[in-house]
């Protein structure tokens, strides 16, 4: 479901056609299934060839499942749909985008447990599902995504242990926390967050220990 003055637009006496909607935050944008090209829809972002590379709705106010149909996108490199209203589980089928590297679900209501074919993902360097409803264990398989930068989980119902394979995570450059990244370039912070949550258990100090370009380490309510 969506909503928004991108969507339904202004007036056209405001906006001087009623196919563009001024947004506060992104300016002047043609709304979404307009007769307009996709790459002037608001919140998308093409490459050169004009396939769309970044989609960014956050805060929109965006409710209902997340659709199977993004993964036809596979050009798309950033996915940020951050603070709306979200539910239901991450499609399988998102697995598959050859280029995805920043996934931002950040605060919606997203439920089910973190797939074992999380690993499909082969250059997702930014992954942020903080403040959801997940639930379950953590994955081996997540600590093979060793190009991740940014790793935030805090504020779910997860349980379980802190794997040993968090060590995989040293092979990436750093770790970079950007909650509301928006290109390939912006980097802020460092963080990995596991906060709020139920895990028990140890924490593997030897292999966080490795995590030498770790600026904070998160597990704590």
């Amino acid at each position: 479901t969506v909503r928004g003055p991108w969507l339904e637009c202004n007036p056209p006496s405001v906006t001087g056609g009623s196919e563009v909607c001024d947004h506060s935050n992104y300016g002047y944008a043609n709304r979404w299934l307009s007769g307009a090209r996709e790459c002037s829809w608001h919140g998308v972002t093409c490459d050169d060839a004009g396939k769309i590379k970044l989609l960014r709705l956050d805060y929109e106010g965006l409710s209902g499942s997340l659709p199977d149909g993004l993964a036809f996108l596979t050009a798309l490199r950033i996915l940020n749909l951050g603070k709306n209203d979200l539910t239901g589980s991450i499609p399988v089928a998102w697995f598959g985008l050859p280029l995805l590297r920043t996934l931002i679900l950040y605060g919606n209501r997203i439920t089910g447990s973190i797939s074992t074919e999380i690993n499909k993902f082969k250059v997702l360097s930014s992954l942020n599902l903080g403040s959801n409803l997940l639930s379950g264990t953590i994955p081996d398989a997540l600590w093979d995504l060793r190009n991740l930068t940014i790793l935030d989980l805090g504020k779910n119902n997860l349980f379980g242990t802190i794997s040993t394979r968090i060590g995989n995570l040293k092979d990436g450059n750093n770790f970079i926390y950007t909650p509301w990244q928006t290109s390939e370039n912006s980097l802020v912070n460092t963080i990995l967050a596991l906060n709020g949550n139920g895990l028990s258990g140890s924490i593997p100090q030897h292999e966080v220990g490795q995590l030498t370009n770790l600026g904070k380490f998160r597990v704590h309510d």
